[in-house]
């Protein structure tokens, strides 16, 4: 079809209209044109074990993943500035695309042993949190860095490390937010799924107080960040940060004591292509905290996964749903009861915000749980 033509679906004047086979004729022949000018939906191959394939990357001419090389992301994916922080890199060698992954660290100066905080950002984002430089609208924004020289997570000295990974410019399945700035949960193989891979290899990276450079070249980590307390490595996460959250937790509750993340339900369940829950060598505490009116995580979603979890052994002081307000500052006894059809009309603003004033409570609950 030439640009500028289109087909109208508006009502034509009666002596217009064609009758009888004429009519269905033009209904089949404006359905051929509307199919002939609609992008092809992707097959969706579902494995039983591991979900969807790997999710595919948008790359530049060249390879390139960030912008403005690669100007075909939509989310027009930026590497992070890491102000305040310490930039982390890696390169995944099983990655067939060769990206070099992204990471910001920060800590109170000097401290040692105290614990890890991982936050996982949201999908569709510019890129990594705006206190770490990320420039808006679509940096997300929290209030971890004003919290991490005083938060109680235990231990004898306040605070933690933070660490945010940055995610991949990806191809989604339908049933997501679309394609762009994401963690794959959709590919649920832990060995092999690059974005659980990723978020491992930082960890490791503060371990060894080493990372690298844009040429691959070792460089060791500033002597004033804070060493790493293995035994209390907490997620923190939001949206689709939050599934991968959960997913880390679960395939690897060995590293993970607990985690405290918002706006999201059971990363296993998830369509297109839904999966058993793993078996677990122990059970680490799993918050979610929501808005009662949220439109793209309802009540029912996390309700439903705190009572998967709970079903698969889960104690329920262990699953702690914490159902808040639109403005994430008053914690409701329980959801409204409003439609999906009425949820889905609620302000995108109560999944768009962070809840930044319920970071006291995650952090209580976090308190509670340490490896052994």
């Amino acid at each position: 079809m030439a640009k500028g033509e289109g087909v109208s679906l508006g009502g034509t004047d009666r002596s217009s209209r064609p009758a009888g086979g004429c009519r269905a004729a033009l209904l089949v022949a404006l359905l051929a044109a509307l199919a002939a000018t609609s992008p092809p939906a992707r097959a969706q191959s579902c494995d039983p074990a591991t979900g969807s394939p790997p999710g595919e990357v948008f790359l530049g001419p060249n390879g390139e993943q960030f912008h403005p090389q690669n100007t075909s992301c939509p989310d027009q994916f930026v590497a992070p500035a890491c102000k305040n922080g310490t930039k982390l890199t890696y390169v995944d060698p099983d990655d067939p695309n060769g990206l070099r992954r992204y990471a910001c660290v920060s800590s109170p100066a000097g401290a040692t042993n105290l614990p890890l905080v991982v936050f996982l950002h949201p999908s569709r984002i510019r890129t990594i949190d705006s206190q770490f430089g990320g420039q808006g609208p679509v940096a997300p924004s929290t209030l971890l860095q004003q919290y991490q020289a005083s938060a109680d997570l235990g231990g004898a000295t306040p605070g933690y490390v933070l660490l945010m990974p940055q995610g991949r410019c990806l191809k989604a399945p339908p049933t997501s937010s679309g394609d762009g700035t994401r963690f794959d949960v959709f590919y649920k193989d832990p060995a092999h799924n690059l974005d659980v891979r990723a978020v491992r290899a930082f960890i490791q990276q503060l371990a060894d107080r080493t990372t690298f450079d844009e040429n691959g070249g070792s460089v060791a980590l500033p002597s004033t960040l804070a060493t790493v307390d293995s035994k209390r490595v907490y997620l923190m996460d939001w949206s689709n940060g939050g599934y991968m959250a959960h997913m880390l937790a679960l395939y690897h509750p060995e590293q993970f004591a607990a985690v405290a993340s918002f706006a999201n339900g059971d990363p296993f369940d998830r369509g297109p292509c839904p999966v058993p829950l793993p078996a677990v060598s122990r059970r680490p505490g799993m918050m979610v905290v929501h808005a009662e009116c949220d439109p793209l995580v309802q009540c029912s979603e996390v309700a439903s996964w705190m009572g998967a979890l709970r079903n698969a052994g889960w104690a329920a002081e262990d699953t702690v749903d914490v159902v808040t307000d639109s403005t994430k500052v008053q914690v409701l006894a329980q959801c409204n009861q409003l439609s999906e059809a009425a949820q889905r009309q609620c302000p995108t603003s109560a999944h768009n915000t962070y809840a930044n004033p319920q970071l006291p409570t995650m952090f209580a609950f976090l308190k509670r749980y340490r490896l052994p």
